[in-house]
Formats: structure tokens, C-alpha cells, sequence
């Protein structure tokens, strides 16, 4: 699938699809945690990732936690809603090394039984380069299997998982 896009050995083919596997498992994990106080988030990020976010830590979001499955992905959030403050309204998904210069960006809509994340996969700034595996991340993002994408407006994408 991601052969065409980087032109190079089944080995680069092979690590773009292990990145993208991976990425696509943090988006799935995240998305349980949609508008959970923050404090839970980063009991269960510790627990089930392995995040080692220290507990006392008074503000955790926005920071990167380093994936210890890959080197190459670390994990923010933010609690951007005035009126719950403490409520995990985010995730971010960074790119270092070989994925550098790349996110991949969750936002929570709505809430309750109607609550979804909608997916993004940009550059993070057109001043850096972008690595030819992260290049080839990004592209195959937007074909995932599950996955339903919603035009947006102007530039900007979305993705929106699909229940079953």
C-alpha cells in the first residue's frame, strides 16, 4: 500500500507500516478517554502505556510523554473547555526522528452517547523538513481502513473512526 509513495525498499515500506499501525492503535486507545478528567487520563496512560507521567504533576497536559513502543511517538493532551477545565478535550500525537516535523491531532466534538474524536494528520511547521517516512505516514493516514474522512474547510481534514 505505501510502496508508492516511498519509491524505496520493502524495509522503508515495512516501517512506514509499523508507524502507521501504531499511530492508528494510540488514536483508537485515546478516544476512550475523550472528556475524561485529566487526573484519570493520566492514571490510565500510566497504567496501560506505560507514559510514566508523574502523579503529582499539577498540569500534565500539554506536555510530551514519550511512547516507549516508539521512539519516534510521543503523546500530549490538553483540557481546552472553560466550562470543565480538568476534562481531556484533545490528544495530540507527535512525531520525532524519522516521523519528525509531524502530528497527528484529535479533537473531541459533542459529548455524552454523541461524543467523537476527529482526526488530523499535519506538518507541524513549513520551516522543517519532513523525513521521507514521515511524508509516507501522512499520506497513508488519510486511507486508513475504519476510517471515514470529512472534507473540511478550506485545507484542513478530518477522520472519523467508524463504529461497528
Amino acid at each position: 500500500m505505501l510502496s508508492w509513495l516511498l519509491g524505496k525498499s520493502k524495509i522503508s515500506v515495512h516501517a512506514a507500516e509499523l508507524h502507521l499501525d501504531r499511530v492508528r492503535f494510540l488514536m483508537e486507545y485515546l478516544e476512550q478517554h475523550a472528556l475524561k478528567d485529566k487526573k484519570a487520563v493520566v492514571v490510565a496512560l500510566n497504567r496501560e502505556l506505560l507514559l510514566k507521567i508523574p502523579l503529582e504533576l499539577q498540569d500534565p497536559e500539554g506536555r510530551h510523554w514519550f511512547d516507549p513502543s516508539n521512539k519516534n511517538l510521543a503523546i500530549s493532551f490538553t483540557c481546552n473547555d472553560r466550562s470543565h477545565s480538568s476534562r481531556v478535550n484533545q490528544f495530540v500525537i507527535t512525531g520525532f526522528e524519522q516521523l519528525a516535523n509531524t502530528l497527528f491531532i484529535g479533537t473531541v466534538h459533542g459529548g455524552g452517547d454523541k461524543t467523537v474524536v476527529w482526526w488530523s494528520a499535519s506538518v507541524e511547521s513549513d520551516m522543517r523538513d519532513v523525513p521521507p517516512l514521515a511524508k509516507a505516514v501522512q499520506e497513508a493516514f488519510w486511507k486508513m481502513p475504519g476510517w471515514k474522512l470529512i472534507d473540511g474547510f478550506g485545507r484542513q481534514n478530518w477522520l472519523q473512526r467508524l463504529h461497528t
